[in-house]
Formats: C-alpha cells, structure tokens, sequence
C-alpha cells in the first residue's frame, strides 16, 4: 500500500526558535521558514498555553502549601516580614514533609533566610508543668 502521508519541506524546530527567541510577526516567521501560517500559530499558541499553565500553577501552589499549616503574617518595627508557621502534634515521618513545604513557601514568597524552631512533645509538656 502507498504511504500517501505529504512530506514538507519546513522545519518546526526552526518555527519554534523563532517564536521564543525573536519578536517577528507570524507572517514573517511563515516566508523565512516556509511553514504554514496555521501551524506557525498553532506553535505560538501552544507555547503560550505552556507558559501560561506553568504561571497559574506556581500562583496555585502558595495557597495549597501554606493552607497546610497555620500561617500567621506579622510585620515588625522594621517593615521585615516575619512568617510565623504553626503545627502541633506532627510525628516525624510527617514532620519532615512539612517543615520542606513550608521552606517551599518562604522560599517563593521570596524569603531568603528562614529560622526554623523544632519542640518536642515532651519538652512542651514539661515547661506546662514548671509553670
């Protein structure tokens, strides 16, 4: 049987170069390349969905991460922010999974130096009975 699929002369990969790299209008990207202008604009258009997706995804991941643990935003006298993250009660296997969502979280709120304070159960319970 004949393979009747057409064979073009164009490359996509040149197309694509183009698109991320230049700020040439489509129809000039379609005469240097010779590639039809429907699949120059069905490249540019599925770069920008990626892109775009990529951009909703990271403004989504604060908000799952940071609802994960109480969140208390405070700023002090020296307009710095201070992040305050609170979870009791967590075993370690779960604890380690937490503390790196919340470095996760201060790192893409764009923090660049993080105090971490762990307590154990037991040194909790003792200071609730010297007092």
């Amino acid at each position: 049987m004949i393979d009747r699929r057409k064979t073009y002369n164009y490359q996509t990969e040149e197309v694509d170069r183009l698109l991320k790299e230049t700020s040439l209008k489509y129809t000039e990207i379609q005469r240097l390349t010779g590639c039809p202008y429907s699949t120059v604009i069905y490249k540019a258009r599925k770069m920008k969905r990626k892109t775009k997706s990529e951009d909703t995804t990271l403004k989504q991941l604060p908000k799952q991460t940071l609802n994960k643990a109480k969140v208390n935003a405070e700023q002090s006298d020296n307009l710095k922010n201070v992040l305050c993250f609170q979870k009791n009660n967590v075993d370690l296997e779960e604890a380690t999974k937490v503390i790196r969502d919340m470095i996760n979280s201060a790192r893409i709120l764009g923090e660049n130096k993080v105090d971490i304070t762990i307590t154990s159960v037991d040194e909790v319970q003792q200071q609730n009975t010297v007092i």
